[in-house]
């Protein structure tokens, strides 16, 4: 597999036409991408087989192979790039299916160059955090263990499936109340699994040596799912996002500077996240998950050293 710019990410631009292609390539190349492009979805299949891309943006609607049918095969083949959708007709069943296929998010034409600008940084970030989750630890070691990987990209796959739901009701005016209760519920039982399934990984942190690195991570799965849970709009689950953020962040800084004592936070933290999605719609969070984000804030600005530690 080629790759025509070490320097630069890749951007793979398809859509029949070209001066569509055409503003897309100058926004991306603004912002620092190499970019490829395609007329159609078998082109783009031809193109992401035999070069190296880390994002794609499509059309949805073109000739020969749709940007739906694209998304799918890549995502057979075990392409995980980070697939941006173009669509005129953002209420359509095959935006909802592209979403549930795992597309990173949808961009309604016509749309504005800052918007898609914004996009593509977002997905370029989500692009390399999984790329490295899958191949190098903190200070380069090899990662020892996929779980914070696979935990990455399943709760991605929950703010996926929480925008379909939504993009699937779009009179909410009709009945808002059965909406929200509708979009609670799916979000309740995509998000808790995943973090059930981070217990298990917090626990084997015990006993491995880059714990810096895969702790990190896990608070970056606990962020991502607090923040699909803050589109519901409990702030207090959306504080909760921005400490965990905070925390993986500092965390990726100074990985040698994480104490013994993290792995447990970790634990508990996760621990009153379950709750807290659990009790989104029927009632009051529990007490102690705003104290946990606010020890999640104050963590991170110790270890970014912008707060002296009383633990000297």
């Amino acid at each position: 597999m080629s790759r025509t710019d070490n320097t630069k990410p890749v951007l793979l631009v398809v859509d029949d036409e070209p001066e569509i292609r055409e503003i897309i390539a100058f926004c991306a190349q603004d912002i620092g991408f190499h970019v490829l492009e395609a007329g159609d979805g078998a082109q783009a299949l031809e193109v992401v087989r035999s070069h190296h891309v880390d994002i794609v943006c499509s059309d949805l609607m073109m000739p020969r192979v749709s940007g739906i049918t694209l998304l799918s095969h890549m995502r057979d083949e075990g392409r995980s790039q980070p697939f941006i959708l173009l669509t005129a007709y953002p209420s359509q069943d095959s935006t909802i299916q592209a979403l549930r296929l795992g597309a990173f998010d949808y961009l309604e034409k016509p749309f504005e160059t800052e918007e898609l600008k914004k996009l593509l940084n977002e997905a370029l970030r989500v692009s390399r955090e999984v790329s490295q989750i899958g191949s190098q630890g903190a200070g380069g070691e090899e990662s020892f263990n996929p779980l914070a990987q696979d935990n990455f990209t399943e709760a991605l796959q929950v703010i996926n499936r929480l925008k379909a739901l939504r993009y699937n009701n779009p009179a909410a005016s009709d009945n808002p109340q059965e909406e929200r209760k509708k979009v609670v519920e799916l979000f309740i039982s995509e998000a808790i699994p995943q973090l059930v399934f981070c217990d298990g990984a917090i626990k084997n942190l015990e006993s491995e040596t880059n714990r810096a690195f895969e702790l990190g991570y896990l608070f970056r799965v606990m962020q991502t799912i607090a923040s699909a849970a803050s589109a519901i709009n409990e702030d207090p689950v959306a504080q909760f996002a921005k400490n965990a953020e905070h925390f993986y962040t500092a965390l990726r800084v100074k990985p040698r500077s994480v104490r013994d004592d993290y792995i447990a936070l970790a634990s508990e933290a996760n621990d009153v996240l379950r709750q807290a999605i659990s009790s989104i719609g029927a009632g009051p969070l529990p007490d102690r998950f705003a104290e946990i984000s606010e020890t999640l804030g104050k963590e991170a600005a110790i270890l970014a050293g912008t707060v002296a530690t009383s633990a000297a």
